[in-house]
Formats: structure tokens, C-alpha cells, sequence
């Protein structure tokens, strides 16, 4: 191959991972608990359909240990109307995984 197409190709190639958005990050606000949709912008509202929610933005138990006795304790954590947060878009925008409030 010579250098010339070599060249071309790497450019290419570049500029195709570069334009990519394999992941991106958006800030956003949620807008309805149930069903849970968080807006982007005015015109873009996610729907919970594309949401990853993690165990900890959520009503959750946990088992812990207070005092030498095993107990279950609630964890009241679910996003409420008006959160802003952060989201992760995954690529091509067919998902978004929020990662915490801000």
C-alpha cells in the first residue's frame, strides 16, 4: 500500500472516530417521577423507556449492622420533580444513564 492511501486512510479513520460521540455527557432535569422523564432541553424530553437509573438515585434497603444486630434499613433516595442531574448518552442516543444529581 503506499503511503499516500496509507495516509487517507488513517485521516479517515480519525476523523470518523473523532465525529463519533461515542458517549456523551447532558444535564438535565426531571419533569416526572411517574413515569420518571427528565427534559434536556425544551425540545427534548427523555422518557423513562431510555433511562438507566442506579440503585442509589432510588427507595432502596440496605443491610447493615447497628450495635452487633443485623438489621434492614430503607434508603428514601428517589429523584424527585425538579432534580437537576447528569446524564451519560450512550452512542446514538437510544440510552441514557444518569449519574447522580448536581
Amino acid at each position: 500500500m503506499s503511503t499516500g492511501l496509507l495516509t487517507v486512510v488513517k485521516l479517515a479513520c480519525k476523523d470518523m472516530l473523532d465525529n463519533a460521540q461515542l458517549c456523551d455527557l447532558r444535564y438535565g432535569k426531571v419533569v416526572s417521577t411517574s413515569p420518571l422523564k427528565v427534559q434536556i432541553t425544551n425540545q427534548l424530553t427523555i422518557p423513562s423507556s431510555l433511562l438507566v437509573v442506579p440503585k442509589q438515585l432510588t427507595n432502596h434497603s440496605v443491610n447493615m449492622t447497628i450495635d452487633g444486630e443485623n438489621q434492614s434499613v430503607t434508603v428514601n433516595n428517589e429523584l424527585k420533580t425538579g432534580d437537576k442531574v447528569a446524564l451519560l448518552r450512550k452512542h446514538g442516543g437510544q440510552s441514557y444513564f444518569i449519574l447522580d444529581r448536581i
